[in-house]
């Protein structure tokens, strides 16, 4: 059994140094970290690579969906913005020999709303995953949907509405985190 720790429970703020928390986390014992993927464009991609592998630790990526790059959403440049997003965070997880990717990656994190429970909205994030599974099986990256509470989301909430969305989607490459 190996010990890992989400870098959340260490950070002040979003923008704290990832480099200077995973030392941190291997520090004071732990063999792994989740780490953050949000915001692409400062992502240290690179050094995090190269931090793994000088204080060897291992790394799994996690991230969440915003409005712009919502996969349910019935906007299709939304809808394509976050199936690009996605498969990025995935070559992300894939560089860094992350074995899944992890989080909100159904429909924007933090928002509740009852158009979230929409069929439609469904739909279209099934259908939009099916996609985003089949580039993460290439990639060797699994995916791993998170359940959130009434106050992060109203798209899944409970375990059974995960497994039905995961049923769905109908493959081998997605499962279920819980957290």
């Amino acid at each position: 059994m190996k010990f890992g720790i989400h870098l959340i429970t260490l950070m002040n703020t979003w923008n704290d140094n990832f480099l200077e928390l995973i030392r941190l986390a291997r520090d004071i014992g732990f063999e792994g970290v989740e780490v953050p993927v949000l915001d692409l464009s400062k992502f240290p991609q690179e050094d995090l690579r190269k931090l793994k592998e000088e204080i060897d630790i291992k790394i799994l990526c996690g991230t969440g969906l915003s409005e712009d790059t919502d996969i349910s959403s019935s906007d299709l440049k939304k809808r394509k913005k976050g199936i690009d997003y996605l498969k990025k965070c995935i070559e992300i997880a894939s560089d860094l020999s992350s074995p899944q990717l992890g989080g909100v990656l159904y429909a924007p994190w933090g928002k509740t709303s009852p158009i979230y429970r929409e069929r439609k909205r469904r739909e279209n994030a099934i259908e939009s995953m099916k996609e985003i599974c089949d580039f993460a099986e290439k990639s060797k990256v699994t995916l791993a949907i998170e359940p959130l509470n009434r106050y992060e989301t109203s798209f899944i909430n409970t375990v059974d509405e995960a497994i039905e969305f995961i049923q769905k989607i109908g493959s081998k490459n997605i499962k279920l985190h819980l957290d």
